[in-house]
């Protein structure tokens, strides 16, 4: 017999592989990665198990992941009287870490940060044991961080030398809306991203506003500009989008670029829907993320594509449905597709890290049970029992295990006053 580290079993399991729904199904996990998945009344007879959890009654799926999210302002926007009592840092420290936890009881186990403070953010990262796509800030705004585009981008820089090799974390460059930023900054980024060869992220369509300001600025529209100064790529994310057109549908296609879009964020912001189905049946690639939190109170991804299913039925047209299992792909493998780690996190499959979730199922609550069609009614954040992030325990049986949540509510509270 084969000796593994541990194995998971549970009752039903979405590997997001191809199959949608499998049952009595194990998880062989060696080290950090998925070793075998095979039917559970095989698991004994080819292992010999160290630390075996069988999970009856619950679904387990890959960790979730929210591609956008804003970490400094995860619980609300800087207050002026706040920072005068404390220092930033410290203040960056406490919010960081409280978003961090919410992620974790919530089954997020790779998050992608579009914030003001990437160093706190990493250091934040490995205390926890949180996964997590790092955007560096190329902003024309003066913050905290820095006052200016050429000391965003030489910060940014020096925080990519630091941590480019840290198994942790993924970095990218988050540069502003083109409207904001000058030409000579996007050019420059082009070039040193190709370089570097690391992801663009960029707030793309996301009013129309935005988008006569770069008419009025370029004489074409924003996907139209980047295409013709060549920053368009399959490594290229368009964040917010919610409006597209259909040159603006070609030119995503043409460079196989890639879409993000936060459903509750933009309902709250009147921003647009964003023709997520539409999106899909031309093979763009399209994940989801939680945005700020003054327009979305909740980092819940569950609650993300249960909007985003809802969203699609408002056409009225039965056929413009999405799957359970399309929507669950815009949490997961898509996301990761993204920043370029699709070969090891997103899905349930040997070779992936152990990146793995499990949801408590009432199977008595819809008469249907438990099938493709009834899916979503199961997935609730509430009921995430477990997460591992690397074959490492870290919510065990709804405890979280790396952050110790009253000292941090408490620094929360306190932080308030």
């Amino acid at each position: 017999m084969i000796k593994i580290d541990q194995a998971i079993s549970s009752r039903w399991m979405i590997t997001m592989n191809g199959k949608s729904l499998i049952e009595d199904h194990s998880i062989a996990i060696d080290g950090n990665t998925i070793r075998e998945i095979l039917p559970t009344k095989d698991l004994l007879r080819t292992y010999e198990v160290t630390n075996h959890i069988n999970l009856k009654e619950q679904i387990v799926l890959p960790g979730l992941i929210n591609n956008q999210i804003h970490s400094p302002i995860a619980l609300g926007n800087e207050n002026k009287y706040q920072l005068k009592r404390i220092s930033q840092k410290e203040y960056s420290n406490i919010i960081i870490k409280y978003m961090i936890a919410e992620m974790l009881k919530n089954g997020i186990t790779t998050f992608s940060d579009v914030g003001l403070s990437p160093d706190i953010t990493i250091e934040q990262v490995n205390q926890t044991g949180i996964r997590a796509n790092i955007g560096l800030p190329i902003f024309k705004y003066k913050s905290f961080w820095a006052k200016d585009e050429k000391i965003y981008l030489s910060k940014s820089l020096a925080i990519y030398d630091e941590f480019k090799n840290d198994p942790n974390v993924n970095l990218s460059i988050h540069l502003d809306s083109i409207a904001k930023l000058s030409k000579d900054t996007i050019l420059k980024v082009s070039e040193i991203a190709n370089e570097l060869d690391i992801p663009i992220r960029m707030s793309l369509n996301e009013s129309q506003k935005e988008i006569d300001k770069c008419k009025s600025k370029y004489k074409l529209r924003p996907l139209q500009y980047l295409q013709k100064i060549g920053i368009l790529s399959n490594t290229f994310s368009g964040m917010n989008m919610a409006i597209f057109s259909n040159i603006d549908l070609n030119i995503i296609k043409k460079h196989k670029a890639n879409v993000i879009n936060c459903p509750n964020a933009h309902l709250k912001s009147y921003l647009g829907i964003c023709e997520t189905k539409k999106l899909m049946e031309n093979n763009i690639n399209i994940s989801l993320g939680t945005g700020d939190s003054h327009l979305n109170h909740d980092i819940d991804m569950l609650d993300e594509i249960k909007i985003t299913g809802l969203l699609s039925k408002l056409d009225k047209v039965k056929k413009n449905d999405i799957k359970s299992s399309d929507l669950l792909k815009l949490i997961t493998v898509n996301s990761a597709k993204s920043f370029g780690l699709d070969h090891k996190i997103g899905k349930l499959e040997v070779g992936q890290l152990a990146d793995i979730i499990s949801i408590k199922v009432d199977i008595h609550k819809y008469k249907e049970g438990l099938n493709t069609n009834t899916l979503n009614n199961h997935l609730k954040s509430t009921n995430i029992t477990n997460v591992w992030i690397s074959g490492k325990h870290i919510v065990k049986n709804k405890k979280l295990l790396t952050i110790n949540e009253k000292l941090l509510y408490d620094k929360l509270v306190k932080l308030r006053k």
